[in-house]
């Protein structure tokens, strides 16, 4: 997703209209601004982050350790984050790890948790808040509650898949969703 437009900036005539190389301006010709950087058109211009922005969207469903729900839980995390990415804090790596560490309760995810949060504990937020937190976090969870049967129960599946008339559509559907967990292509 990159900016375009006609070369100059936003105006057939380059530049934007009022700006330098535009019409009513007196700018370089050619468009943009002084050094041979075009201007962006004024409908490519990022939007100003809004002030106040209060998170929105149903919290994720807690994650108890079935090994089967991991990958949903942690698209469900991330789909979160990316609704609420102008809410003060969810940018933070270590803030989103421990968001996740909240989310993650039970018996069977008990000791984990609390070894992940023995690590959270021990960075220093003005240093180590960085994006490597985040992903680091990711890797590990992938690695203690990655299915290790999802592709063998997906073929299973895809063995017994019958399509039953007249829904093709969600024969289609099923099929192709088990074919990709089954790593087919």
């Amino acid at each position: 997703m990159k900016r375009t437009g006609p070369p100059g900036g936003g105006t057939p005539g380059g530049g934007t209209p009022g700006g330098p190389g535009g019409p009513l301006g007196g700018g370089p010709p050619g468009g943009g601004v002084p050094g041979g950087i075009p201007a962006a058109p004024l409908a490519q211009q990022p939007i100003a982050p809004a002030q106040g922005v209060k998170a929105i969207g149903v919290l994720p469903q807690t994650f108890d350790g079935d090994r089967t729900k991991a990958e949903d839980f942690i698209e469900e995390v991330k789909s979160y984050f990316h609704v609420n990415y102008d809410v003060a804090g969810f940018n933070s790596p270590m803030k989103r790890m421990a968001f996740t560490l909240i989310l993650i309760k039970g018996p069977d995810v008990a000791e984990w948790t609390r070894n992940m949060g023995e690590v959270l504990d021990a960075l220093d937020p003005l240093v180590d808040n960085i994006p490597a937190v985040w992903d680091q976090f990711l890797y590990e969870f992938s690695a203690q509650f990655q299915d290790s049967q999802k592709e063998g129960r997906a073929q299973q599946k895809l063995e017994n898949l019958q399509m039953k008339f007249p829904d093709i559509d969600g024969y289609i559907s099923q099929f192709e969703e088990l074919a990709r967990q089954a790593n087919y292509t």
